[in-house]
């Protein structure tokens, strides 16, 4: 039997409605996981005696199937997760990438195998029309007491957006540029300490005491500095190098040295006893502070003093 043209139109129609609805079913099911930005800026300033610690977000978008999702960071130019390393030319800053200060899980790629503790992770539910998203945080800590030079310090890791978990990785989604840069500031302290003592910030002031004066009598402590500029110090005595009594015209010599050279002081004028042209280990510089008795001849009864004043400047 012959079927008219216009008969078989309807037909045609009908198909062609069909397909285009299963066009559009296939498409509701495509996943798609990216990150928000493609870009991260991680900054801050470093304190020696404080550190460094600062939280960061980002965020990822959804939309499409139900998918699980998880977040690695490499190791950066250390390639040691647990220790890695902010450059400057040859000086370099330690640092740490965390999940949070409380659990303080370092966050791993998946050349280390991590566990879902070494990475940053989540799931979305299907969306069928536009975006979800979620924002993830992680931890910059900068360990205290470290010393390098003055300047900025840099990283940079390619963070990647995986589907599924670190036991069962999916594909890779999409990946985020992260530059992190620490500047550390000019850094100069001094510490008056007993022999042998570490550096101490708060101790500014040590006080020597020669007891009963006797020719040759010696007490000694440490100067201490710790600076990630070069430096000198300076030291003042307000006696110009001689102990006195008040209200006493008589006074006790004695002879200063640092690091067993003898220090010539007078009344009033700063002394440069140190010049150091590089930067200190995080426990400082020590210098060997000595003091001796001169000859005594015939003071009067009393007690007699000295106050040095050092102090450290760049050059």
């Amino acid at each position: 039997m012959r079927i008219p043209p216009c008969a078989r139109r309807p037909l045609s129609c009908i198909a062609a409605l069909f397909l285009v609805l299963g066009l559009r079913h296939a498409e509701a099911q495509t996943l798609t996981l990216k990150f928000q930005n493609p870009s991260l800026a991680v900054t801050g300033a470093y304190d020696a005696g404080a550190g460094l610690t600062a939280a960061y977000t980002m965020t990822v978008r959804h939309r499409g199937a139900a998918a699980s999702y998880f977040i690695t960071f490499p190791a950066g130019q250390s390639a040691d997760f647990s220790a890695r390393r902010l450059a400057n030319g040859a000086y370099g800053l330690d640092y740490r990438i965390y999940d949070n200060m409380t659990a303080r899980d370092a966050l791993k790629d998946l050349s280390a195998n991590p566990t879902s503790s070494e990475v940053l992770s989540g799931s979305f539910p299907a969306s069928t029309a536009g975006w979800n998203t979620q924002t993830q945080s992680f931890t910059l800590y900068v360990p205290a007491g470290q010393t390098p030079p003055a300047g900025s310090y840099a990283d940079t890791l390619t963070l990647g957006l995986y589907e599924g978990t670190p036991s069962q990785p999916g594909a890779l989604m999409d990946s985020l540029t992260c530059t992190l840069a620490v500047t550390v500031p000019t850094s100069l302290a001094i510490s008056l300490v007993p022999r042998g003592a570490a550096f101490d910030a708060a101790s500014t002031a040590l006080g020597l005491d020669f007891g009963i004066l006797s020719a040759a009598g010696a007490v000694g402590g440490d100067l201490m500095v710790r600076s990630n500029v070069p430096y000198s110090v300076l030291v003042t005595s307000a006696n110009g190098g001689v102990l006195a009594m008040a209200g006493s015209p008589d006074t006790v010599p004695y002879v200063f040295r640092v690091d067993g050279s003898v220090v010539s002081l007078s009344a009033g004028a700063a002394q440069t006893i140190v010049s150091a042209a590089g930067y200190t280990s995080s426990g400082g510089a020590s210098y060997l502070l000595n003091f001796t008795v001169g000859s005594l001849g015939w003071p009067a009864e009393g007690t007699y003093t000295d106050l040095l004043t050092f102090s450290v400047t760049t050059p």
